[in-house]
């Protein structure tokens, strides 16, 4: 029988720690646009004058960021104060414990951890907004998600932390314990060797590395010795993550798109940086892992083995490329059918990418996107190298094998293959080889057995493309600068693609097909 707590409401004015330590946490993009209306995936919206915290009629999403309260910890926050103390005794007098979306455990989790950052802001909460905090926090304590694990789990954990420092007494030191006992254990889990998030998203990992710094931020203010052992484990993973999200972002400074990404969700690599060095933490973040040769090689690397990144780089050009899993077995729902894939800047502009992340909400986009169709790589038959059901699952999947990397003073090569397509009778594989040097990428794709397959190469909107021949193709950016793409197997075309760089927002663009001429594709990118 499925369990289903209640809670009891205590009506008391639980105490509170005074925190005077607390640094400013990094601040989001305003949602709150007006009185009552909200900007959230690139969608408005205003509630009526009374209710509308579960409008069906609007995406869940949408709804549970409405419940998340980001926008106390938004840029513009001092200028709206009122608002702000208005919107947090609408929301305890229109939502009655566990009688609405909000009361979820995430979105509860997120509104915990933003109501008390904004109280340590320098805010007051009144009493009746610390009473419904207490209740809150007690019942989230009942309603941990081990079912859902991953980053869910993890921001439970987080919101117990929080609830625990914040306030005194026997229950708060119940969720600090608990709280931290999670976190140890989900670090060790979630956290790979080579610093990257198990669930193999950019985004994701960087929203992580911000909860890690909150959780310094947090006890760090509290400035408590029973908080030292925990500051130190916290550090311990800080340098890795920064290092893996700095191989991860491309010159633009925005996070590739690899399974679910997309762009002002997370915060940005030099926001997380800012924010540990107000925190006094030294994120570490080195260069490069090794290079081609010690002596002014042209295309530096770096190798994220445990993970399955490779970022490729010259003074020019950026390539990132995926030879991993589709994400831990246990918990793929973040995962895209984006198995070698790759993604290419040139002279710090976006070339070819990934289509990116539209929305959560089951329905056609959400599956065109994961497929592999979606992503810069080889399609075989038609079908997804993984196969990706609904929103959040995956059947069978791709996996990656034969890793090789080899170097010169000029030329670094990578080769990779997958087994994604073995449900076919014909047992294809797909292997591709990466080569790149100072001025060019080329990329060898082989696919055995006799199915049709084709090579895409999704480009950035900013991007346009024209055919020279049946060969070529220019790609002019937008500051004028100019590079070539040469097929020299496999007959190209130049197709309508549609690019979507933040939820709810689509850009039409074009993608260059490579059709797989007797199980082989050559393709050259150039530039000078």
């Amino acid at each position: 029988m499925y369990y289903k707590p209640k809670l009891k409401y205590l009506k008391i004015i639980p105490l509170q720690r005074k925190i005077l330590r607390w640094k400013c946490p990094i601040l989001k993009t305003s949602s709150m646009v007006a009185s009552n209306s909200f900007v959230f995936l690139n969608h408005r919206h205003t509630l009526p004058d009374k209710g509308g915290w579960n409008d069906t009629s609007l995406e869940k999403l949408w709804i549970y960021n409405l419940h998340y309260f980001d926008d106390l910890c938004a840029e513009d926050k001092a200028s709206k104060k009122l608002l702000h103390e208005q919107l947090i005794q609408r929301w305890i007098l229109e939502n009655p414990p566990s009688k609405s979306v909000g009361w979820d455990p995430y979105p509860t989790s997120l509104r915990i951890i933003n109501w008390i950052k904004w109280g340590l802001s320098g805010n007051n909460l009144s009493a009746t907004c610390a009473e419904s905090l207490y209740n809150q926090a007690r019942w989230l304590m009942k309603r941990l998600e081990w079912h859902l694990l991953g980053n869910h789990l993890f921001t439970n954990a987080k919101a117990l932390v929080f609830a625990g420092v914040f306030f005194k007494g026997n229950q708060a030191k119940t969720w600090l314990k608990k709280g931290l006992s999670i976190i140890y254990q989900q670090l060790c889990e979630q956290i790979l060797k080579d610093g990257g998030h198990f669930e193999l998203s950019p985004m994701y990992h960087a929203i992580f590395l911000e909860d890690i710094l909150d959780l310094i931020n947090i006890l760090q203010a509290w400035n408590d010795k029973a908080a030292d052992e925990s500051l130190s484990i916290l550090k311990s993973y800080v340098s890795q993550m920064f290092n893996w999200l700095s191989g991860m972002t491309h010159p633009d400074g925005d996070i590739s798109f690899f399974n679910d990404a997309s762009l002002k969700i997370a915060p940005k690599l030099s926001e997380i940086v800012e924010y540990a060095s107000r925190l006094k933490v030294d994120p570490q973040i080195s260069s490069i892992s090794y290079s081609t040769s010690s002596l002014a090689p042209e295309v530096d690397i770096k190798i994220f083995k445990e993970s399955g990144y490779v970022r490729l780089e010259s003074s020019s050009a950026v390539s990132i490329l995926d030879v991993a899993a589709i994400g831990p077995d246990y918990l793929p729902g973040h995962g895209h059918a984006d198995i070698l894939s790759f993604e290419l800047s040139l002279f710090n502009k976006r070339v070819i990418v990934n289509s990116g992340t539209f929305c959560y909400q089951d329905g056609q986009e959400r599956r065109q996107l994961r497929q592999t169709s979606a992503h810069s790589t080889v399609e075989i038959n038609n079908e997804s190298s993984s196969e990706v059901w609904g929103s959040f699952r995956v059947g069978r999947r791709a996996y990656p094998c034969s890793l090789k990397v080899k170097k010169s003073f000029s030329e670094v090569a990578v080769s990779c293959s997958h087994n994604g397509y073995q449900r076919f009778s014909s047992k294809p594989v797909h292997h591709r080889i990466w080569k790149m040097t100072q001025d060019k990428l080329n990329i060898y794709d082989e696919v055995s057995g006799v199915l049709p397959a084709v090579a895409r190469y999704i480009l950035h909107p900013e991007i346009q493309c024209s055919k020279i021949d049946e060969s070529q193709c220019e790609l002019r950016m937008s500051d004028g600068k100019i590079a070539h793409f040469t097929s020299k197997i496999g007959e190209i075309s130049i197709i309508k693609a549609t690019y979507y760089p933040e939820f709810g927002k689509k850009v039409d663009t074009q993608a260059i097909i490579v059709k797989v001429t007797h199980g082989k594709a050559i393709s050259v990118f150039s530039w000078n």
